[in-house]
């Protein structure tokens, strides 16, 4: 990818994508910072950085104050609260993305997988089959990735989760490539991602809750069986064009492959 110098990687997707161990990972590159879902440190101001807790030195009520001012320079207030060449955020809505970065200084991987898999995922955390949330859920993930920006968008690249979870550090390694960022990491970095100096909000689990663990883990994936959706939502509308998206994705010719 010939782009220019970039000091924002934006991290857009639906949730369920991934975004939380991505980040994390792009967050151990040389030069690169890693803030997570950055709207969470205004809208909520409960959440606090989910290494420091209350001691941190960077997510604090000055840098809120600061974010709470306006709008405009959101993502660089943050680049050089965290002293980061390049920041990684996983704010994943592209109107989230818009309302902090309207001139879209930032370039945006789109992370994905089968929106199978992101259903199964989140009918978990809501305790309730997937049969009950299915349409809200898909209508919302149809206009994550599809949406389209009234002019010229930010540079892009997709991302599909599996590819990264077989070889993560060259992954890794790949995408830092395609957005001319130097530096790399190794399997050993991607062993140690927690031991890193991150200081991030968001994500559906605490990466440093050792109960969550299992819930945050670099493996490579098991096959999806579509046979363990329920039939009413695998034939539903809605479904077969999420489906339709997504084949899409895996064969653009924007899609960083190995």
């Amino acid at each position: 990818m010939n782009t220019h110098a970039i000091n924002h990687l934006a991290i857009r997707g639906t949730s369920f994508c991934g975004s939380t161990i991505v980040s994390y990972l792009l967050g151990c590159l040389p030069g690169c910072a890693n803030i997570g879902e950055s709207h969470w440190i205004t809208s909520q101001r409960s959440f606090k950085c989910l290494r420091c807790k209350d001691e941190c030195s960077i997510i604090n009520d000055d840098l809120r104050t600061k974010l709470s001012s306006t709008s405009l320079g959101w993502y660089e207030i943050l680049r050089n609260a965290l002293k980061a060449n390049i920041l990684i955020s996983s704010d994943k809505d592209p109107e989230i993305l818009e309302k902090y970065d309207p001139e879209r200084f930032r370039c945006e991987l789109i992370l994905f997988k089968n929106p199978g898999e992101n259903l199964i995922s989140y009918s978990k955390v809501l305790s309730t089959p997937p049969i009950d949330c299915y349409e809200d859920y898909l209508s919302n993930w149809i206009r994550i990735y599809t949406y389209r920006y009234s002019d010229q968008p930010p540079p892009y690249k997709y991302i599909y989760l599996n590819d990264l979870l077989q070889q993560p550090a060259r992954f890794i390694n790949r995408i830092a490539d395609e957005f001319c960022i130097s530096g790399k990491i190794s399997d050993n970095d991607i062993q140690l991602w927690r031991e890193h100096p991150h200081h991030s909000l968001g994500g559906n689990f605490d990466p440093w809750d050792v109960n969550c663990y299992h819930k945050i883990a670099i493996k490579p994936p098991k096959p999806f069986q579509e046979g363990s959706l329920p039939v009413d939502v695998t034939t539903s509308i809605a479904y077969q064009e999420a489906l339709s998206v997504y084949h899409d994705m895996l064969s653009s010719q924007n899609r960083i492959k190995f």
